[in-house]
Protein backbone atom coordinates (compact mmCIF):
# COMPACT_ATOMS: atom_id res chain seq x y z
CA UNK A 1 0.00 0.00 0.00
CA UNK A 2 1.12 3.54 -0.83
CA UNK A 3 2.68 5.25 2.01
CA UNK A 4 0.68 8.39 3.60
CA UNK A 5 3.97 10.27 3.06
CA UNK A 6 4.25 8.93 -0.68
CA UNK A 7 0.61 10.21 -1.05
CA UNK A 8 1.20 13.84 0.52
CA UNK A 9 4.31 14.24 -1.78
CA UNK A 10 1.98 13.67 -4.84
CA UNK A 11 -0.71 16.10 -3.72
CA UNK A 12 1.06 18.84 -2.22
CA UNK A 13 5.18 18.84 -4.40
CA UNK A 14 5.54 20.54 -7.62
CA UNK A 15 8.59 21.12 -8.88
CA UNK A 16 10.55 22.24 -11.94
CA UNK A 17 13.78 21.99 -10.68
CA UNK A 18 16.20 24.87 -12.51
CA UNK A 19 19.55 26.11 -10.85
CA UNK A 20 17.86 25.90 -7.45
CA UNK A 21 14.71 28.04 -8.41
CA UNK A 22 11.10 26.52 -8.90
CA UNK A 23 9.69 28.08 -11.74
CA UNK A 24 5.72 28.04 -12.84
CA UNK A 25 4.26 29.95 -15.84
CA UNK A 26 0.83 30.65 -15.82
CA UNK A 27 -0.21 31.82 -19.39
CA UNK A 28 -3.09 34.33 -18.48
CA UNK A 29 -6.43 32.91 -19.96
CA UNK A 30 -9.78 31.73 -18.73
CA UNK A 31 -9.84 28.21 -16.93
CA UNK A 32 -13.31 28.26 -16.23
CA UNK A 33 -16.04 30.89 -17.49
CA UNK A 34 -15.56 33.02 -14.23
CA UNK A 35 -11.93 33.73 -16.00
CA UNK A 36 -10.66 31.73 -13.18
CA UNK A 37 -7.34 30.15 -13.20
CA UNK A 38 -7.08 27.17 -10.28
CA UNK A 39 -3.83 25.15 -10.09
CA UNK A 40 -3.48 21.83 -7.80
CA UNK A 41 0.29 21.54 -7.91
CA UNK A 42 0.97 18.28 -8.04
CA UNK A 43 -2.13 16.03 -9.26
CA UNK A 44 -1.38 14.12 -12.25
CA UNK A 45 -1.29 15.56 -15.27
CA UNK A 46 -4.28 16.69 -17.56
CA UNK A 47 -6.50 15.71 -13.99
CA UNK A 48 -8.80 18.20 -12.96
CA UNK A 49 -11.34 18.17 -10.16
CA UNK A 50 -14.07 20.60 -8.64
CA UNK A 51 -13.63 21.72 -4.95
CA UNK A 52 -16.89 20.70 -3.31
CA UNK A 53 -17.29 23.98 -1.14
CA UNK A 54 -16.89 26.72 -3.78
CA UNK A 55 -17.71 25.04 -7.26
CA UNK A 56 -14.43 26.10 -8.60
CA UNK A 57 -12.43 23.66 -10.72
CA UNK A 58 -8.63 22.85 -10.01
CA UNK A 59 -6.58 21.57 -12.77
CA UNK A 60 -3.15 20.16 -12.85
CA UNK A 61 -0.08 22.61 -13.62
CA UNK A 62 0.06 20.91 -16.92
CA UNK A 63 -2.34 22.96 -19.38
CA UNK A 64 -1.94 26.30 -20.08
CA UNK A 65 -3.78 28.59 -22.41
CA UNK A 66 -2.11 32.49 -23.60
CA UNK A 67 -3.71 36.09 -24.14
CA UNK A 68 -2.30 39.39 -24.05
CA UNK A 69 -4.44 41.81 -23.05
CA UNK A 70 -3.73 43.88 -19.55
CA UNK A 71 -5.73 42.46 -16.77
CA UNK A 72 -5.54 43.40 -13.04
CA UNK A 73 -5.80 39.63 -10.98
CA UNK A 74 -5.45 38.42 -7.46
CA UNK A 75 -2.78 35.86 -7.31
CA UNK A 76 -2.64 33.40 -4.29
CA UNK A 77 0.05 30.63 -3.69
CA UNK A 78 -1.01 28.69 -0.99
CA UNK A 79 1.60 26.17 1.46
CA UNK A 80 1.30 23.04 3.32
CA UNK A 81 3.87 21.17 4.17
CA UNK A 82 2.72 17.81 5.67
CA UNK A 83 6.11 16.39 5.98
CA UNK A 84 5.99 15.20 2.51
CA UNK A 85 8.98 14.43 2.39
CA UNK A 86 9.23 12.60 5.31
CA UNK A 87 12.07 14.57 6.66
CA UNK A 88 10.59 16.60 9.39
CA UNK A 89 12.63 19.74 8.20
CA UNK A 90 9.99 22.52 7.63
CA UNK A 91 11.61 25.10 4.69
CA UNK A 92 11.75 29.00 4.35
CA UNK A 93 12.18 30.10 0.89
CA UNK A 94 11.53 32.94 -1.43
CA UNK A 95 8.84 33.35 -3.48
CA UNK A 96 8.48 35.74 -6.29
CA UNK A 97 6.61 37.66 -8.92
CA UNK A 98 8.58 37.53 -12.27
CA UNK A 99 11.94 38.69 -11.24
CA UNK A 100 10.91 40.71 -8.65
CA UNK A 101 10.73 39.04 -5.09
CA UNK A 102 7.25 38.62 -3.77
CA UNK A 103 7.53 37.64 -0.22
CA UNK A 104 9.60 34.94 1.91
CA UNK A 105 7.67 31.99 2.48
CA UNK A 106 8.62 30.39 6.38
CA UNK A 107 7.04 27.28 7.40
CA UNK A 108 7.33 26.79 11.29
CA UNK A 109 4.88 23.81 11.27
CA UNK A 110 3.97 20.69 9.10
CA UNK A 111 0.38 20.99 9.74
CA UNK A 112 -0.92 24.68 8.85
CA UNK A 113 -1.79 25.89 5.58
CA UNK A 114 0.61 29.51 4.83
CA UNK A 115 -1.45 31.88 2.20
CA UNK A 116 0.36 34.69 -0.30
CA UNK A 117 -1.55 36.87 -1.92
CA UNK A 118 -1.16 39.93 -3.93
CA UNK A 119 -3.19 41.84 -6.59
CA UNK A 120 -0.88 43.16 -9.64
CA UNK A 121 -1.62 44.58 -13.16
CA UNK A 122 -0.33 42.14 -15.84
CA UNK A 123 0.67 43.74 -19.23
CA UNK A 124 2.09 40.07 -20.49
CA UNK A 125 0.58 37.42 -21.55
CA UNK A 126 2.75 35.16 -18.88
CA UNK A 127 2.77 35.14 -15.20
CA UNK A 128 5.84 34.43 -13.95
CA UNK A 129 5.50 32.54 -9.87
CA UNK A 130 8.89 31.08 -8.91
CA UNK A 131 9.98 29.77 -5.89
CA UNK A 132 13.53 30.54 -5.07
CA UNK A 133 15.76 28.08 -3.14
CA UNK A 134 17.19 29.96 -0.04
CA UNK A 135 19.68 27.02 1.67
CA UNK A 136 17.21 26.77 4.11
CA UNK A 137 15.30 24.07 2.86
CA UNK A 138 13.59 22.75 -0.45
CA UNK A 139 11.19 24.96 -1.98
CA UNK A 140 7.60 23.42 -2.64
CA UNK A 141 4.02 24.61 -3.06
CA UNK A 142 0.47 22.90 -3.15
CA UNK A 143 -1.94 25.22 -4.88
CA UNK A 144 -2.25 28.12 -7.01
CA UNK A 145 -4.76 30.43 -7.86
CA UNK A 146 -5.49 33.24 -10.38
CA UNK A 147 -9.04 35.33 -10.21
CA UNK A 148 -9.48 38.30 -12.74
CA UNK A 149 -10.46 41.32 -10.87
CA UNK A 150 -12.69 44.28 -12.44
CA UNK A 151 -10.77 46.90 -14.06
CA UNK A 152 -12.02 49.04 -11.90
CA UNK A 153 -10.92 47.96 -8.72
CA UNK A 154 -8.41 47.36 -6.83
CA UNK A 155 -5.94 49.50 -8.75
CA UNK A 156 -3.22 51.56 -6.66
CA UNK A 157 -1.12 54.91 -8.06
CA UNK A 158 1.87 52.81 -8.52
CA UNK A 159 2.79 48.80 -7.68
CA UNK A 160 0.81 45.77 -6.50
CA UNK A 161 -1.24 45.46 -3.62
CA UNK A 162 0.08 42.46 -1.11
CA UNK A 163 -2.56 41.76 1.21
CA UNK A 164 -2.74 42.43 4.79
CA UNK A 165 -6.00 41.59 6.13
CA UNK A 166 -9.46 41.38 5.02
CA UNK A 167 -12.15 41.11 7.70
CA UNK A 168 -15.68 40.04 7.93
CA UNK A 169 -16.85 42.20 10.63
CA UNK A 170 -18.82 40.46 13.24
CA UNK A 171 -18.85 37.45 12.43
CA UNK A 172 -18.95 35.21 15.45
CA UNK A 173 -20.21 31.58 14.47
CA UNK A 174 -16.60 30.32 12.23
CA UNK A 175 -13.35 30.71 13.67
CA UNK A 176 -11.26 30.17 10.77
CA UNK A 177 -10.75 32.09 7.15
CA UNK A 178 -12.79 30.78 5.09
CA UNK A 179 -13.99 30.85 1.18
CA UNK A 180 -17.27 31.79 0.49
CA UNK A 181 -19.61 30.23 -2.69
CA UNK A 182 -20.88 33.70 -3.21
CA UNK A 183 -18.17 35.62 -3.34
CA UNK A 184 -17.49 35.69 -7.32
CA UNK A 185 -14.02 37.00 -6.84
CA UNK A 186 -12.79 34.54 -4.48
CA UNK A 187 -11.48 35.91 -1.74
CA UNK A 188 -10.33 34.70 1.58
CA UNK A 189 -12.52 36.33 4.52
CA UNK A 190 -10.94 36.54 8.12
CA UNK A 191 -13.86 36.58 11.10
CA UNK A 192 -13.50 39.61 13.31
CA UNK A 193 -15.22 40.11 16.23
CA UNK A 194 -14.77 41.64 19.80
CA UNK A 195 -16.67 41.55 22.91
CA UNK A 196 -15.96 45.40 23.29
CA UNK A 197 -17.86 45.73 20.22
CA UNK A 198 -21.77 44.54 20.01
CA UNK A 199 -21.42 42.20 16.38
CA UNK A 200 -24.89 42.57 14.67
CA UNK A 201 -26.24 40.74 11.33
CA UNK A 202 -29.55 40.61 9.58
CA UNK A 203 -31.03 37.43 7.31
CA UNK A 204 -31.60 39.60 4.91
CA UNK A 205 -29.90 39.50 1.80
CA UNK A 206 -27.29 42.67 1.04
CA UNK A 207 -27.45 43.83 -2.02
CA UNK A 208 -24.06 44.52 -4.04
CA UNK A 209 -25.47 44.67 -7.86
CA UNK A 210 -24.04 48.19 -8.05
CA UNK A 211 -20.64 47.55 -6.47
CA UNK A 212 -17.99 47.10 -8.35
CA UNK A 213 -15.87 44.93 -5.10
CA UNK A 214 -19.05 42.36 -5.78
CA UNK A 215 -19.42 42.11 -1.92
CA UNK A 216 -20.97 38.76 -1.44
CA UNK A 217 -24.13 38.82 1.13
CA UNK A 218 -23.07 37.04 3.89
CA UNK A 219 -19.92 39.28 4.32
CA UNK A 220 -22.24 42.38 4.42
CA UNK A 221 -24.98 41.19 6.54
CA UNK A 222 -22.23 41.37 9.39
CA UNK A 223 -21.19 43.84 11.06
CA UNK A 224 -19.66 45.45 14.35
CA UNK A 225 -20.64 48.42 16.25
CA UNK A 226 -19.56 49.87 19.66
CA UNK A 227 -22.08 48.90 22.85
CA UNK A 228 -22.79 52.56 23.16
CA UNK A 229 -23.86 55.35 20.96
CA UNK A 230 -21.34 57.45 21.90
CA UNK A 231 -18.27 54.99 21.44
CA UNK A 232 -16.27 54.91 18.29
CA UNK A 233 -14.72 51.93 16.12
CA UNK A 234 -10.70 52.15 16.43
CA UNK A 235 -8.22 50.23 15.19
CA UNK A 236 -4.06 50.65 15.56
CA UNK A 237 -1.14 48.87 14.85
CA UNK A 238 2.68 49.03 14.47
CA UNK A 239 3.99 47.53 11.23
CA UNK A 240 7.43 45.98 11.06
CA UNK A 241 8.57 48.51 8.70
CA UNK A 242 8.03 52.11 8.99
CA UNK A 243 8.02 53.25 5.69
CA UNK A 244 4.96 50.49 4.72
CA UNK A 245 2.61 52.56 2.14
CA UNK A 246 -1.04 50.99 2.82
CA UNK A 247 -4.33 51.28 0.79
CA UNK A 248 -7.56 50.55 2.74
CA UNK A 249 -11.23 49.48 1.36
CA UNK A 250 -14.20 50.27 4.01
CA UNK A 251 -17.45 48.09 2.80
CA UNK A 252 -20.39 49.50 4.78
CA UNK A 253 -24.27 48.72 5.00
CA UNK A 254 -26.68 49.47 7.40
CA UNK A 255 -28.56 45.95 8.45
CA UNK A 256 -30.84 47.39 11.40
CA UNK A 257 -34.00 48.73 10.40
CA UNK A 258 -33.70 52.55 11.52
CA UNK A 259 -36.75 53.74 12.94
CA UNK A 260 -37.97 57.01 11.94
CA UNK A 261 -36.21 59.06 14.45
CA UNK A 262 -33.23 57.45 14.54
CA UNK A 263 -29.93 58.25 11.82
CA UNK A 264 -26.91 56.83 11.88
CA UNK A 265 -24.18 59.21 10.09
CA UNK A 266 -19.98 59.08 11.02
CA UNK A 267 -16.91 60.21 9.90
CA UNK A 268 -13.59 57.99 8.89
CA UNK A 269 -9.94 59.16 10.46
CA UNK A 270 -6.37 57.69 9.20
CA UNK A 271 -4.09 58.82 11.50
CA UNK A 272 -5.68 61.50 12.78
CA UNK A 273 -6.63 62.62 9.32
CA UNK A 274 -9.88 62.99 8.09
CA UNK A 275 -10.32 60.59 5.44
CA UNK A 276 -14.29 60.16 4.67
CA UNK A 277 -16.71 62.76 5.89
CA UNK A 278 -20.55 61.99 6.99
CA UNK A 279 -21.17 58.43 5.46
CA UNK A 280 -24.72 57.26 6.25
CA UNK A 281 -25.30 53.39 4.90
CA UNK A 282 -27.80 52.71 2.93
CA UNK A 283 -30.07 49.70 4.16
CA UNK A 284 -29.03 46.41 2.88
CA UNK A 285 -26.55 48.21 0.22
CA UNK A 286 -23.03 47.76 -0.16
CA UNK A 287 -20.92 51.07 -0.51
CA UNK A 288 -17.17 50.59 -0.60
CA UNK A 289 -14.84 53.34 0.55
CA UNK A 290 -11.74 54.10 -0.60
CA UNK A 291 -9.25 56.56 -2.64
CA UNK A 292 -7.67 54.72 -6.28
CA UNK A 293 -4.46 56.92 -5.41
CA UNK A 294 -4.52 57.40 -1.75
CA UNK A 295 -1.49 55.93 0.07
CA UNK A 296 -1.10 56.45 4.17
CA UNK A 297 2.38 56.01 5.48
CA UNK A 298 2.34 55.79 9.50
CA UNK A 299 1.98 58.37 11.77
CA UNK A 300 5.41 60.24 13.83
CA UNK A 301 4.92 57.24 16.42
CA UNK A 302 5.07 54.82 13.46
CA UNK A 303 1.56 53.28 13.95
CA UNK A 304 -1.83 53.09 12.11
CA UNK A 305 -4.93 54.42 13.37
CA UNK A 306 -8.29 53.80 12.02
CA UNK A 307 -11.31 55.22 14.23
CA UNK A 308 -14.78 56.04 12.66
CA UNK A 309 -16.54 58.30 14.80
CA UNK A 310 -20.54 59.12 14.91
CA UNK A 311 -21.33 62.55 13.60
CA UNK A 312 -22.92 65.21 15.89
CA UNK A 313 -26.31 64.98 14.56
CA UNK A 314 -26.17 60.91 14.62
CA UNK A 315 -28.42 59.01 17.02
CA UNK A 316 -26.65 55.82 16.53
CA UNK A 317 -22.74 54.15 17.11
CA UNK A 318 -20.90 54.17 13.64
CA UNK A 319 -20.71 50.17 11.96
CA UNK A 320 -18.22 48.64 10.08
CA UNK A 321 -19.13 45.22 7.88
CA UNK A 322 -15.87 44.49 6.15
CA UNK A 323 -12.75 45.86 5.47
CA UNK A 324 -9.69 44.87 3.38
CA UNK A 325 -6.03 45.90 4.22
CA UNK A 326 -3.24 45.62 1.21
CA UNK A 327 0.48 47.14 1.16
CA UNK A 328 2.39 48.25 -1.77
CA UNK A 329 5.05 46.33 -3.08
CA UNK A 330 6.67 48.11 -5.89
CA UNK A 331 7.55 45.27 -8.52
CA UNK A 332 10.63 47.74 -9.50
CA UNK A 333 12.10 45.24 -11.79
CA UNK A 334 10.52 44.97 -15.59
CA UNK A 335 9.73 41.56 -16.48
CA UNK A 336 12.84 39.52 -18.72
CA UNK A 337 11.56 39.71 -22.36
CA UNK A 338 9.92 36.17 -22.67
CA UNK A 339 12.25 35.47 -26.33
CA UNK A 340 15.74 35.66 -24.13
CA UNK A 341 14.79 33.28 -21.71
CA UNK A 342 18.03 34.13 -19.94
CA UNK A 343 19.20 32.92 -15.96
CA UNK A 344 19.31 35.87 -13.95
CA UNK A 345 21.47 34.45 -11.12
CA UNK A 346 22.51 30.92 -9.63
CA UNK A 347 20.38 31.28 -6.31
CA UNK A 348 17.50 33.11 -7.72
CA UNK A 349 14.95 32.36 -10.62
CA UNK A 350 14.94 31.57 -14.36
CA UNK A 351 12.67 33.24 -17.01
CA UNK A 352 11.11 30.72 -19.40
CA UNK A 353 9.39 30.27 -22.20
CA UNK A 354 7.12 27.62 -23.91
Amino acid sequence: MESEVLKMAKHFLFAIILHGAFALTVLVHSQDQLGFISIDCGIPDGSSYKDGITDIYYTSDSSFTETGEDRNYLIRASFMYGNYDGKGKTPTFDLYLGVNRWDTVAVSDASSTISKEIIHLSSSEDIYVCLVNTGYGTPFISVLELRPLPNDTYIPKSGSLELFDRANCGLVNKTYSYKDIDDVIDRIWSPFGASLWRNISTIQTVDSSYNSYQLPSVVMSTAVTPLTANDSIGSYWSPDNATSQYYFYMHFAEIEKLQANQSREFNIFLNGELWYKALSPSYLVATTIFRPTYRTKPDNETSFQIWINKTETSTLPPLLNAIEIYTVNQLLQAQTDQKDGKFLSRESLLIFTH
